[in-house]
Parts: structure tokens; C-alpha cells; sequence
């Protein structure tokens, strides 16, 4: 009973091995709002088979099982129906003509788990031949206590799960992508947009998405070493960098004892001709704008393009007077306000 399970199968789990204690004809969880007239139950063995609408009927007459009133003011003890009334009466109730009888089960013995001003969760044991003996109220009232505290806990593991998958939804909706990883670069988790670009960055140099490619590896190596023996900080771990094509993977590191966290955040450099056609730029300089951006020098450009370093500067001069701005920062303020806004 104590082993941690949400509450649907844990409830699943009890009805099922409630036969292990006593014999009946059939076991029930049960879960009743009187307040609305709403009930429903777990049924045990599956192949017993309820009355047609069991559910509504149950909600509708529940308030004439007198074992309920009483659960409601008690402690969850075990309880009969031959407890409060006699068959004879019992058998002039609506609930033992609508349910009961139909059902083929007159005799019932249960105890309650939760009691609260919304719902009364009990489980039940059902006979048609004859009513449950004093033993088996023992028997029933000894393991109460456990069966009680072990819905609880599942509840608050359901509780648990809940936030959990809401925790997971909240951090899949981050845009950077997010991974997880043990000292020996083994993927603990991550979510969806950081296996994305894992792959889409590492596909021919990393040994699949269960470990970290290498190159990252011996970065977080480094970085951590570097920690180990650094007297002080000022900078902290500047992230790693790495281009494919216009666009740019930035990874930064959040370094914990047993584990690293890994932030991945995908930055592009290409600026449209569309978002920069009220400034006049021509396809080319549009291009060597991006790389601006991405914080190249003229010489890299240069080798990127396979074009000559003069004619960068060249471009990058007719850049400064299309802009209207005097130096390289204020270029790339510009292109970055209009990514942003685009006219």
C-alpha cells in the first residue's frame, strides 16, 4: 500500500488486493458528493457487472446509506448497513430497490479514507448471501489507518506530478533550450528546443542526443577546472560560440556540484532586405551588415564572402554613410532596432 503511486493507481492497486483480506462478491472505491448528488466508484472483479446508469443512481440515493452520515461525523471506522438498519427496513428503501437489489449485493461493509465538505472517499465490500461477521470488522478496522494515510500520499503524489508536468510546460514555452548533464556529459534531460538544436549543431560531430558531443564536454571540463582555481571571478564563464552559416548557437553554463545546466539560445544574422529597404542598403551590404551583428571583423568577413578585405572596408564605408552613423557600434544598433521593428 506504501508504495508511491498517484491516486488513480493506487485506488486501481486497492480494489484489486482487498480479496486478500476478506471475501465478498465485489469491492468498491468510492467517491461521493451529496452536496450535488454526484458519486462514482472503482469496481473489483472486473468481470462483475453493474446495473445500467449504476453511477447516477448510486449519486442520487446516497444520502439513504446510513453508514455515511455517520462517516461524515466519525473517524472512517469500519461500518455495516446492518449496523443501522434491519434488513427489513433496508429492503423498503429506495436505494436497496434502485441499486442494492438489482445489483445482487444487499450486504455491504466499508471504511473511509477522506472525509471533507466536497467529498467522502470510501472503499466497500459487497455480499449477496449473507452480512460481514465481527472478525471481519476487525480485520477491516486494523488496516484503515495504513490504507488511509496511503491515499494520502497518493494524492500527494498526483499533487506532485501535477505541478511537475505544469513546471515542464512553463520550461518548454522558454525560447532557449534547456539540458541537463552529469559530470560525465550524460544527458539527464532537456527539453525539446534544446535537443533541437543539439542536433542541429552537433549532428556530425556529437555521439547522439543520450550524451553531449565532445567539443561541448571538454568546454564544460575547462570552464569547471578554471572555477576550481580561479581566485576571482570578474567576468564569470563567457559562453561558448559557434557559427553555421548566418546563424549562431550562444551556449552558457550554469555549473552545479553533480551536475551542469546548459542554456542554448540560437541567434541569426541575416537581416532581409524587407526589414531594411527604408534604408537603402543593397542586397550586399545587407549581407555584410548580418555579419556585423555576429560581431566579425573585416577580415573575417573577407574570408567568409571570398572577397578582399578592401572591399569590405569599402562596403562597410558606404554602410556608415547609408546609416548615417559614425562607427560600427552604431550600425549594428540600428540594424538590430529595425530586426526588432521591422517597417
Amino acid at each position: 500500500m506504501y508504495a508511491l503511486r498517484d491516486q488513480n493507481a493506487f485506488t486501481s492497486h486497492l480494489v484489486s488486493t482487498l480479496p486478500d483480506l476478506i471475501q465478498a462478491d465485489a469491492y468498491t472505491y468510492n467517491e461521493m458528493d451529496q452536496a450535488r448528488g454526484h458519486a462514482s466508484y472503482k469496481l473489483w472483479p472486473d468481470d462483475f457487472t453493474p446495473i445500467k446508469d449504476a453511477q447516477e443512481i448510486l449519486g442520487h440515493f446516497a444520502p439513504q446509506i446510513p453508514m455515511l452520515a455517520h462517516w461524515e461525523r466519525g473517524d472512517g471506522q469500519a461500518l455495516k448497513i446492518s449496523d443501522f438498519l434491519s434488513t427489513r427496513t433496508f429492503r423498503k428503501k429506495e436505494i436497496y430497490n434502485e441499486f442494492y437489489r438489482p445489483m445482487r449485493i444487499p450486504f455491504a461493509m466499508g471504511i473511509a479514507l477522506s472525509v471533507n465538505p466536497h467529498c467522502l472517499v470510501t472503499i466497500a465490500h459487497h455480499r449477496g448471501s449473507k452480512d460481514f461477521t465481527e472478525r471481519e470488522r476487525t480485520a477491516l478496522n486494523m488496516i484503515q489507518p495504513h490504507v488511509s494515510q496511503a491515499y494520502a500520499n497518493a494524492q500527494a503524489v498526483t499533487h506532485m506530478q501535477a505541478e511537475v508536468a505544469r513546471l515542464h510546460h512553463a520550461v518548454e514555452q522558454i525560447p532557449q533550450g534547456l539540458v541537463s548533464v552529469d559530470g560525465r556529459g550524460i544527458i539527464q534531460w532537456a527539453t525539446a528546443r534544446g535537443r533541437e538544436l543539439l542536433d542541429k549543431y552537433f549532428r556530425a560531430r556529437g555521439k547522439g542526443l543520450h550524451r553531449l558531443p565532445d567539443l561541448l564536454i571538454r568546454w564544460i571540463r575547462s570552464n569547471k577546472t578554471w572555477l576550481e582555481h580561479a581566485d576571482e571571478r570578474p567576468g564569470g564563464i563567457a559562453p561558448m560560440r559557434i557559427d553555421q552559416g548566418s546563424r549562431q548557437l550562444r551556449v552558457r553554463m550554469v555549473p552545479e556540484v553533480d551536475h551542469c545546466l546548459l542554456f542554448l539560445e540560437e541567434d541569426s544574422a541575416e537581416v532581409s532586405a524587407e526589414q531594411l529597404a527604408h534604408l537603402g542598403l543593397s542586397r550586399r551590404e545587407t549581407e555584410i551588415l548580418g555579419w556585423l551583428v555576429r560581431g566579425k571583423s573585416n577580415p573575417e568577413i573577407a574570408t567568409i564572402l571570398g572577397i578582399s578585405v578592401r572591399t569590405i572596408h569599402k562596403h562597410v564605408e558606404h554602410l556608415y554613410l547609408k546609416l548615417e552613423v559614425e562607427n560600427r557600434h552604431a550600425a549594428i544598433s540600428l540594424a538590430l532596432e529595425a530586426m526588432r521593428s521591422p517597417r
